[in-house]
């Protein structure tokens, strides 16, 4: 039971200065000043005796042992005011330990929340608890879920909260959504079950969500909302915060889009550090005419054109959707007709001359929904979140109720 060489851990002790001994879980730790800390574990049937006191024992028959040193003895320490002290372990399972920083060293650092001193976040306990493909008491057991809990405190918790200690953990709330969910199959009233039974923000409008874009679902819905007929109801879907059903009430619109587009070229001449104002309209108006002389159009933009992004392909724009040009742009592209150059106009950018090349329509449902995608990852993220933190902010509320009278 004595992880260092008992020698060192008696020299350690021998005329050492103790000062306030403390714990975490199981652990019992006494700082010793100006040398290692001594940690000790008391496994299931370690005690701290202390000689002339009466301490807890279970005793099947008769009075407690009275001699001293007591049965079982590990080690026994003797302080200067006389008081004797001593660890017993009839089973071996208890442990000591030499640690220089016990607090940032296994194993303490290793142990998780303690429910006596330390501040627990409930909403984060469950979260976990459901993450857990075990039996409820055994997470419970598990001494990096919660430290301390032993053996007749995680069967008294279970009791409480009316649980099967074998359940696993990863199972809670899930027969309960499971029977939701039958019983909405049958014909219960959507909306009173979410009045009686949700938790979620929407619960008291029948945990109606209005309507939504495919895109604007929340990850955890899209692959399951599309498969969904009108009226249908899925089964439970896990997410951090518990368990999510869906029913479809209507379906409307779909995934394609038809726009119009638009292509078209331009030249755009624009004053700089060497031309004026007046330069550059001067300019833009000699390319006009050389335009309606025969000149090329693609050549003209390479050799003058001020967009570096066009320019090159012969001021070609690609195709352009309704709205993506600033507005002087897209009043002159609209009043022209394909393959007909327009008069010299200026937008904020500069001098502009433009000619209409093509048009189609075109289905961009897809193409905008990929488009959309990257913004409405942070929507969702924020759908997510959302009721875990609404659920923390819920536990750690205090109200304080004052009669007015």
């Amino acid at each position: 039971c004595v992880e260092d060489r008992p020698q060192k851990i008696a020299k350690t002790f021998r005329g050492a200065v103790m000062e306030a001994p403390d714990r975490r879980g199981k652990q019992l730790w006494l700082p010793l000043v100006d040398r290692a800390t001594v940690l000790v574990h008391l496994g299931m049937t370690g005690a701290i005796r202390v000689r002339g006191e009466q301490g807890l024992q279970l005793v099947a028959h008769g009075s407690v042992e009275e001699h001293w040193p007591p049965r079982f003895e590990k080690f026994w320490l003797k302080l200067e005011n006389e008081v004797e002290v001593a660890f017993t372990d009839p089973r071996r399972f208890g442990r000591l330990r030499l640690r220089k920083d016990p607090l940032h060293e296994p194993p303490i650092s290793d142990l998780g929340p303690d429910p006596i001193v330390d501040e627990i976040d409930l909403s984060a306990v469950s979260d976990a608890m459901l993450r857990r493909r075990a039996p409820i008491k055994s997470v419970l057991l598990d001494q990096k879920f919660m430290a301390g809990v032993g053996n007749w405190i995680a069967d008294e918790a279970c009791y409480q909260a009316k649980l099967n200690p074998h359940r696993l953990g990863v199972d809670l709330e899930q027969k309960e959504a499971k029977s939701l969910v039958k019983k909405l199959r049958k014909g219960a009233d959507f909306a009173q079950t979410a009045i009686s039974n949700s938790e979620g923000r929407n619960a008291l409008k029948g945990g109606d969500l209005g309507w939504r874009k495919q895109g604007e679902l929340p990850s955890l819905f899209a692959n399951v909302v599309p498969d969904l007929k009108k009226g249908g109801i899925s089964n439970p879907i896990r997410s951090a915060s518990g368990f999510h059903i869906i029913k479809i009430t209507n379906k409307r619109g779909g995934t394609s889009k038809m726009v119009k587009q638009t292509r078209a070229r331009h030249i755009l001449v624009q004053k700089n550090e060497i031309r004026s104002e007046a330069e550059a309209k001067t300019l833009i108006n000699k390319l006009y005419k050389q335009l309606n002389t025969g000149e090329d159009f693609a050549k003209l933009a390479k050799e003058y054109s001020d967009d570096p992004g066009s320019k090159v392909s012969g001021g070609d724009l690609n195709w352009i959707n309704d709205g993506d040009m600033v507005p002087a742009f897209e009043k002159t592209m609209k009043a022209s007709k394909k393959d007909q150059i327009s008069k010299p106009f200026k937008s904020r950018f500069g001098w502009h001359i433009l000619q209409v090349t093509d048009y189609r329509n075109k289905d961009l449902g897809e193409e905008l929904q990929r488009n959309q995608a990257r913004q409405l990852l942070y929507s969702r993220r924020f759908e997510e979140e959302l009721p875990i933190w609404l659920r923390q902010i819920r536990t750690e509320a205090y109200v304080e109720l004052k009669n007015a009278l």
